[in-house]
């Protein structure tokens, strides 16, 4: 890709974030009218007719964990409200890789890995060719 076309192609990709960034602040002032208009309390679902559509808002409660009163409750464990997950820690895993290898190896045979979301970042150029803001060669 040639410059010119890479430098339209980025410029495209801002117009796009940006008109995506404007929809989605559009969108939830208008979910906060539907809200309002619909009069729900925390917790709750309501359905109601707005002349051909269903409209149904749901209205959910987050719970969150004062671990360190949790735990001084002193419930026993089988009575404590909380489940472990398994979850992958990358960082022991790439500890394993440096310090370990025959553990990593077998770690390794039981692990799939698939491509993750890219991720592009813009900066305006600076007045030197290839640098962005922070320096780093583009």
């Amino acid at each position: 890709m040639e410059q010119d076309e890479l430098e339209k192609t980025v410029e495209a990709l801002i117009g796009a974030v940006n008109t995506e960034r404007e929809a989605a602040h559009a969108r939830a002032a208008l979910e906060v009218k539907v809200y309002e208009a619909i009069g729900i309390k925390a917790g709750d679902m309501v359905m109601k007719r707005a002349g051909k559509f269903n409209v149904t808002v749901a209205n959910s409660l987050d719970y969150a964990l004062n671990w360190p009163l949790l735990d001084k409750a002193a419930l026993p464990k089988e009575l404590l409200p909380v489940k472990v997950e398994k979850v992958l820690d990358r960082e022991a895993l790439a500890w394993l890789r440096d310090n370990n290898q025959d553990a990593y190896k077998r770690v390794l045979s039981c692990l799939k890995v698939t491509p993750g979301r890219t991720n592009i970042h813009i900066d305006a150029a600076d007045t030197a060719e290839g640098q962005n803001q922070s320096g780093a060669g583009a």
